[in-house]
């Protein structure tokens, strides 16, 4: 491999690790009232603005891909901008447009670099993917073998107080600000489209089940996004002999580790905290798949307890309040976790309506593009986030994970499609 492409594998899988991970914060710089330091996907927005303003003939060849994603993201900016002269928080309105960036410029700033760097091939691009996962669970291994290490990092590089239940050492392994929510969602996503893209990621296979280990001991969740995803290639591959043989071999492999896990953990030396964490979960899980008791896991619990919270008068169910009821005070009913009772709230229905259209637009256009595993597998794994989480509006993370792939999957195929077309607009915009 030329020292140039190898230094442009360098730089893109390290931009890739910040848009996912956000490994460290920015001190001493401020966003209409967003607190005193950024997150280290900060760096993204000032690139991808400086791509736009500097390649501008390029991006807005780009962005007629994803005209209407761009229109309904400008939508959601004008409604929260109604909302927050009604009253509603400036500091979500400002989050609204980082939403933007990270949702739209960041991932055109990507596909832009993917073919100035030559990563235009999906083999490339996926396996690029894979190796930023793999990295990720590489950190989790290093921070639990040396827990002197993650400590160094929390306290020193990403400033978490003493007191804090990361320096516990029981969960949070690993080399990100995220390491309790999108670290480990994005572990398992990693994990199940590296077995659905394994036949020529084969290198992929031995660093998988660290993969997952990585997902397991920072957010549980991140296994059952594991599981939806590896359901998901059994149902769309189920004739396939390479499918069946890689699944014959994993379910061997765990049904081994499984029954271990807890021996194994208290060999790599864990906290005795981290052993009953883990079990727990894994004793969730088997009363899910044997006994059916589905209401034993936490989504299932958040969605049967009092954490759906509707608007509590018209105004709100039409603008919303302003707030978000993840903190407490905003809502009579107390706060909520459910992204989905989240955004209803802020936004009201109007808002709401048009989050979830650029959801559903995203994945049925990878559907109707031919990319139904990923838009499958994406649909799921948004609906059980958002349960869990604010999801639909995060800022790179687990979402930036489906985008990136979104982007560029349907720039490259739209793009093979009308090849004639791009041909001749490339040789106007060099002859002007």
């Amino acid at each position: 491999m030329k020292l140039s492409r190898l230094f442009n594998y360098f730089v893109f899988v390290i931009l890739v690790y910040v848009y996912f991970y956000d490994p460290f914060y920015i001190p001493n710089v401020g966003f209409l009232g967003q607190g005193d330091k950024q997150y280290s996907i900060f760096l993204l927005y000032i690139l991808s603005i400086l791509y736009f303003f500097t390649n501008s003939k390029d991006a807005k060849k780009k962005c007629r891909i994803f005209k209407v994603e761009f229109l309904l993201l400008v939508l959601l900016i004008v409604l929260s901008f109604i909302i927050t002269i009604n009253g509603g928080e400036l500091t979500l309105f400002a989050k609204q447009i980082k939403y933007l960036l990270a949702s739209f410029f960041v991932p055109i700033f990507f596909v832009h670099l993917c073919e100035s760097m030559g990563f235009n091939d999906e083999g490339v691009f996926i396996k690029i993917i894979l190796l930023v996962g793999s990295l990720a669970a590489i950190g989790t291994i290093i921070c639990v073998i040396a827990p002197a290490i993650g400590d160094i990092y929390k306290q020193s590089v990403i400033f978490i107080d003493s007191g804090n239940f990361l320096l516990e050492g029981f969960r949070g392994f690993g080399f990100s600000t995220r390491l309790t929510n999108d670290f480990g969602y994005i572990q398992g996503a990693v994990f199940a489209i590296g077995l659905y893209y394994g036949k020529n990621n084969k290198w992929f296979f031995p660093l998988a089940l660290f993969v997952l280990l990585s997902a397991l001991l920072n957010a549980r969740t991140g296994v059952i996004i594991a599981i939806v995803g590896v359901l998901f290639i059994f149902l769309f591959n189920k004739r396939n002999k390479y499918y069946l043989l890689i699944s014959t071999i994993l379910a061997s492999v765990l049904f081994i580790i499984i029954p271990q896990i807890e021996k194994i953990l208290i060999y790599l030396g864990l906290e005795d905290k981290t052993v009953v964490w883990v079990s727990e979960f894994l004793l969730d899980m088997d009363s899910i798949f044997m006994s059916r008791n589905y209401t034993s896991t936490g989504i299932a619990e958040t969605i049967f307890s009092d954490m759906v919270l509707w608007p509590e008068s018209m105004s709100a169910w039409l603008l919303g309040i302003g707030h978000s009821v993840f903190k407490p005070g905003f809502h009579s009913g107390g706060h909520s976790d459910v992204g989905f009772i989240i955004q209803l709230n802020y936004g009201g229905i109007f808002y709401f309506s048009v989050l979830m259209l650029l959801m559903i637009r995203l994945f049925k256009r990878l559907w109707n593009n031919g990319y139904k595993y990923i838009s499958v597998f994406g649909a799921a794994s948004f609906i059980i986030l958002n349960i869990k989480s604010n999801f639909a509006l995060r800022e790179g993370g687990a979402l930036g994970l489906f985008l990136i792939i979104y982007y560029f999957l349907i720039y490259y195929s739209n793009k093979k499609s009308h090849s004639h077309i791009y041909r001749l607009y490339d040789k106007r915009i060099s002859n002007m």
